[in-house]
């Protein structure tokens, strides 16, 4: 049975670092706070927000699949969110691997940390940043948020629990990853049709073609050559 329990705290380090310290509890159990000092996004970035302005949540979930396919988390989590906004009026779009677009800025961001024991995933902790109330972005002029778009203030902890509501569905739905899966994320795939990339060699033009559950994104270039990329090896160019 999944939790619905939303553990609040004024202000914390990092909610997914907190969140190591309940990795025993139900799928689905929250941990969430008005303010992180040391907010981290994917591969060590950092993750800024206004104190009590934005939404800082961490959930717990108890899974069993294969580290090959571990990036089905990530797409779960991703439509999770996209669907949560959906549900505000606000068209989201996914940038690989995991922001949350609207208007062409990111309103969303995740980090996923996994326990992984002999060849199963086990757990899982989904960070999520998802900017609500801030309207300023300093030095970051691509981000925008939910009260930008909609002209209204929203209430932290109700996202929260909405949020965990479409995470619980989408990972009860997906107990394994599935082409329905894979084609859902793949279609909501920002500048998906065509974008300009750069990868260690050079800048290029090119489209996404495909996504595996291992995060390899798969672009074809405009010399209808096909490669794979993982994360931190191609930049997609605003």
């Amino acid at each position: 049975m999944a939790s619905e329990k939303i553990l609040w705290f004024e202000e914390l380090s990092s909610t997914n670092k907190t969140a190591w310290q309940y990795i025993d509890k139900q799928s689905g159990f929250c941990i969430a706070t008005g303010f992180q000092s040391s907010g981290r996004g994917q591969a060590g970035n950092s993750w800024a927000s206004e104190p009590n302005k934005n939404l800082l949540a961490s959930y717990i979930f108890s899974l069993d699949i294969k580290p090959a396919e571990c990036f089905a988390i990530s797409m779960i989590t991703s439509l999770a969110v996209v669907s949560l906004l959906n549900s505000y009026n606000c068209t989201a779009k996914i940038k690989w691997p995991n922001d949350i677009i609207v208007d062409n800025k990111k309103i969303a961001g995740i980090l996923i940390e996994n326990i992984v024991s002999g060849n199963r995933v086990e757990k899982s902790i989904i960070g999520v940043g998802l900017n609500l109330n801030q309207t300023e972005f300093a030095g970051l002029p691509n981000a925008t948020s939910l009260k930008l778009k909609l002209k209204t203030d929203l209430d932290i902890k109700t996202i929260a629990s909405e949020l965990q509501r479409y995470l619980i569905a989408g990972f009860e739905k997906n107990k394994k990853p599935s082409r329905e899966l894979k084609e859902s994320y793949f279609e909501l795939l920002f500048k998906k049709d065509k974008s300009i990339y750069r990868d260690n060699n050079s800048t290029f033009e090119g489209k996404i073609v495909d996504i595996d559950f291992d995060g390899a994104l798969k672009i074809q270039k405009s010399d209808n050559c096909t490669k794979s990329y993982y994360f931190k090896e191609v930049q997609m160019l605003y």
